[in-house]
Order: structure tokens, then sequence, then C-alpha cells
């Protein structure tokens, strides 16, 4: 894989690290990955510090690459070569044939039934409980 791996910080404050093409009006980015933190959260409950985690950037897709516009990018800096390795072995797992998505998750509803007046007296005593009795539900 060619390396002009790079650092994006979005000025949504999205943070995604790529293979970079620059141009002057956008940039092209191959392969992102989204980089986000995850708190580390010592025995007590205190967060001690946090994990920088590569999740997939483009999901739902078939795309290896997306165009921002420069206007979207607030800055950019160069992957430390230490961490190529493990980009390009998340890029491996994520973009993979064999683990693209490719739909197939929706199921049509199924019909409910009719709920018996039990039932329904039981739902508004849950309701009432957890809104206090003096609220009604319409």
């Amino acid at each position: 894989m060619d390396s002009n791996y790079n650092v994006i910080k979005l000025t949504n404050g999205v943070t995604l690290v790529g293979n970079v093409l620059f141009a002057p009006e956008d940039i092209l980015v191959h392969y992102p990955l989204e980089v986000y933190s995850k708190p580390v959260i010592d025995a007590t409950g205190k967060i001690i510090g946090e994990q920088m985690v590569l999740r997939p950037y483009l999901i739902m897709t078939q795309d290896y690459e997306v165009i921002i516009d420069t206007y979207n990018v607030l800055c950019s800096s160069i992957l430390d070569p230490r961490l190529h390795h493990s980009y390009e072995e998340m890029v491996s797992k994520v973009y993979s044939t064999n683990i693209r998505y490719n739909g197939g998750f929706y199921k049509e509803a199924e019909v409910q039934e009719e709920i018996t007046k039990e039932q329904a007296e039981y739902m508004q005593e849950i309701l009432d409980n957890m809104l206090g009795k003096d609220k009604i539900i319409h």
C-alpha cells in the first residue's frame, strides 16, 4: 500500500486517519478510519486516561474513499510511522471483501395483535409507577 498516511481533524470534531491526497479545494482520503477516544477507568470508576481506538468510517457502502472539502478540514498531520502497521492491519480487516456490508438486515415487522384489557391496565400501571400517578398518558 502506498503511504501518504495522515491524521485529519475535521471542523465537526471527527478525526480521520487514511491515505490522503491533497488538492487545492478538497482532499481525497483512501481507506478512512475514524479515531475516537475511549475512557480508561480504574477499579473505583475514576477516569484515569483515554485510549485511542480506530473504527470504520465508511459503513453501509462499498466505497473505499471519501472526498472532503478543505473548508471542513481544521488541520492535518503525518501519521507516525510506528503506527503504519496498525493502520494497515485495521484497513485489511475493515475493507476486506469478506466482511463488506451487503444489506439484508431489514425484516418486515410482524403484525402486532390487539392487546387485552388486562395487558393495557398492566402497562398503564407501569407507566403510572414510572411517571407518578398524577400523570395521564393518552
